[in-house]
């Protein structure tokens, strides 16, 4: 149980960084919490991924000459000297990539939408060619919207138009993760987090080496952009979950590596700074955590 609790926070952290970063977001990036939590994670779990680029202190040390940006062919990385008293200009930075990167309008935009990168046909209804590709509101998003119907889940409003972004597909694949294969009635989380606005368990507060400042953003972007329970689940709520996580894994999350690929050639232009940095950092990250859990999983379905 205890790993699947891991797992979801490891999915929320992700989630949370495609999403407008804020003033608290910075703060937990330059103070280094973002960073230990995912490492604590990651290392109770096991699992050994590169964190290089999410790591941005006071005393980081500057990239030596020759050296490559993390993810790159030569595997080198880099942390940037950053004053952690001054949040805003990381924020800044981060916004300035942002933007252009996730949101346009650009001529290199980057959208983390899955039906972007999925043959667009609603269903076979034949209004689009089957061969059309990067447009929005496609199958995947027809499929997302029914499955947070049956989940009792309510599509915040700045995804009505993106139920399959990808900051709601972590954090839909977060609730996976917290609903045990012991057959825990999800019916019963979703009505025990009504009133706390957000589907999640809150993440435990400082004391225990976790970041409120992380948990005050996710409650205070209920109805910005979070997922949030708005109806009790039919029917009992209960699943294999283990093969649901593949499946959903091989269904909606089999295009990361192209957004990976898009993400690295875009920031391959801009100037070294944190926010090219970081975002190189989250897409490595986010496909590394993604195929160590679908191995997890086949070799569970196979044992």
């Amino acid at each position: 149980a205890i790993h699947n609790s891991l797992r979801a926070e490891i999915y929320r952290i992700l989630s949370e960084c495609y999403k407008e970063p804020c003033i608290e977001f910075a703060q937990d990036l330059a103070e280094g919490r973002l960073y230990n939590e995912l490492e604590g994670n990651l290392t109770r779990l096991g699992i050994s991924i590169s964190l290089d680029g999410l790591s941005i202190s006071a005393s980081g040390v500057e990239r030596r000459e020759g050296e490559a940006p993390s993810g790159s062919a030569d595997g080198g990385g880099w942390s940037l000297p950053f004053n952690r008293d001054k949040a805003a200009d990381l924020l800044q930075s981060l916004k300035e990539i942002f933007y252009p990167l996730f949101v346009g309008p650009s001529p290199s935009l980057v959208l983390p939408v899955e039906s972007a990168y999925k043959v667009w046909d609603q269903g076979g209804s034949g209004l689009v060619s089957s061969e059309v590709r990067g447009m929005l509101m496609g199958d995947p998003a027809i499929d997302m919207i029914r499955r947070y119907k049956a989940a009792g889940m309510e599509i915040p409003a700045i995804y009505k138009d993106m139920p399959d972004h990808l900051a709601l597909l972590l954090e839909y694949m977060a609730f996976l993760c917290e609903a045990q294969t012991e057959q825990i009635d999800i019916e019963q989380r979703a009505d025990a987090s009504v009133g706390k606005g957000r589907l999640h368990p809150a993440m435990p507060v400082e004391g225990d080496g976790r970041s409120p400042a992380i948990e005050q953003r996710a409650d205070a972007s209920v109805g910005k952009g979070r997922l949030h329970p708005a109806m009790p689940v039919e029917g009992d709520g209960r699943s294999p979950v283990i093969a649901l996580r593949t499946r959903f894994i091989d269904e909606h999350l089999d295009w990361l590596p192209e957004l990976h690929r898009l993400i690295f050639s875009y920031t391959d232009r801009l100037p070294v700074s944190p926010g090219p940095l970081f975002y190189r950092a989250v897409a490595d990250v986010t496909v590394a955590f993604v195929a160590s859990e679908k191995e997890l999983y086949l070799k569970k379905e196979m044992a």
